[in-house]
């Protein structure tokens, strides 16, 4: 289903019970390779428009707090570390993917009135820190990756304050 997602875009038909399904196993996936697909699938169902407005809610909201809010208030806690970097980076890049045009229908009707800017904001201190909990040396790629998330958050969350202006 990652295949064929990634293939079609935001085309990906998807019935509501099987979108609860792909978050089901994207909360309880034994290894980030599976969660990542499971969120890379969930992104792509998102993007779809016109007239799903619901489903872009429900995936929107579970992206933002529970594989990115709660992976780093995972690692915000005193000893804790966050092994879940790939799947945050990801959530993080197709949020900018499926909230980055204000003409989308869903955009009003869940990233305004969800009130996710402020979320976003509030999660840019913590992705820092995410970032610098991955080893350069050791993970070079995955390091990178995480640096780039965070940047493109900064630059996201810019755009997107003054787009409605």
């Amino acid at each position: 289903m990652w295949t064929l997602a990634r293939g079609v875009g935001g085309e990906v038909p998807a019935t509501p019970d099987q979108i609860e399904g792909l978050i089901f196993v994207c909360s309880t996936a034994p290894g980030h390779a599976l969660r990542v697909k499971a969120v890379g699938v969930l992104g792509n169902i998102a993007r779809r428009q016109p007239g799903h407005v619901d489903a872009n809610r429900r995936i929107g909201l579970f992206l933002v707090d529970h594989v990115i809010a709660a992976s780093l208030q995972a690692n915000a806690q005193p000893g804790g570390t966050c092994a879940a970097v790939e799947p945050v980076a990801e959530a993080l890049d197709l949020l900018f993917d499926i909230y980055g045009d204000m003409a989308y229908d869903y955009d009003e009707p869940v990233f305004v009135r969800e009130k996710l800017l402020p979320r976003l904001r509030q999660m840019l201190a913590p992705m820092r820190s995410l970032c610098k909990t991955v080893d350069r040396r050791k993970h070079r790629s995955l390091r990178d990756r995480c640096d780039l998330a965070t940047q493109n958050l900064r630059a996201f969350i810019e755009y997107k304050a003054t787009e409605r202006k």
